[in-house]
């Protein structure tokens, strides 16, 4: 264990809690986060901040189509290691998806384009109405599989994607908004955190989001 440069949290879990050995360390933020890869396609997340820590709990042991798979979680104390006091820290082990599955540049122009389409602020073809949507109305449109919304936008966003990537762009969208459906079903006050950064994909190309509030 200790060849892969154990942190300080990841060293107490592994020691004390998780008798099963990393396979490596994937990132480090002092006094914010720890992740490492665990055996069989998981990944265990250690961190000071609880914030979205009540959405793993309504998640955990679930299996999921399109929002990740949560395994485990908890907490434990640890010495923090500037001030010598003892801090809770809070771990979730979820299934590893793979975020290289699509280019990035592509998942950037998926992103670009539902923000764009979303977020407008004047007339079209496809919205007849001045008006401009905030990320709560955007929960509150994409939770409801009938909110004429989602088909008015995908029509916008099929005549704004101007890509050889649009079958996927339009895949991704669609993807999206089961994304948002299935989470509001399993945790109704949980959102996503929507970015590139926070979108993988399963070994068979099903797109997943994580990290989320």
């Amino acid at each position: 264990m200790e060849s892969l440069q154990l942190k300080p949290w990841g060293k107490k879990f592994f020691e004390n809690i998780e008798s099963e050995a990393p396979i490596s360390l994937i990132l480090y933020r002092e006094d914010d986060c720890e992740i490492y890869e665990l055996p069989d396609n998981r990944i265990i997340k250690l961190s000071s901040s609880n914030e979205g820590y009540n959405t793993v709990t309504q998640l955990c042991g679930k299996q999921n189509k399109n929002i990740v798979d949560v395994y485990q979680h908890g907490c434990f104390e640890c010495t923090n290691h500037t001030n010598d006091d003892e801090e809770l820290i809070y771990y979730i082990i979820m299934e590893k998806l793979n975020t290289d599955y699509i280019p990035s540049i592509i998942i950037s122009q998926f992103v670009n384009a539902f923000q764009h389409c979303w977020f407008i602020q004047y007339k079209n073809d496809y919205i007849p109405i001045h008006r401009h949507f905030s990320y709560t109305d955007l929960k509150t449109i994409l939770s409801n599989p009938n909110n004429p919304d989602i088909e008015i936008v995908r029509k916008y966003m099929t005549s704004y994607v101007n890509s050889e990537n649009k079958e996927t762009i339009l895949s991704l969208y669609k993807e999206t908004c089961k994304a948002y459906q299935e989470l509001y079903l399993i945790a109704p006050d949980a959102k996503i955190d929507f970015n590139e950064g926070n979108i993988g994909f399963t070994k068979d190309g099903t797109l997943k989001y994580f990290d989320l509030q």
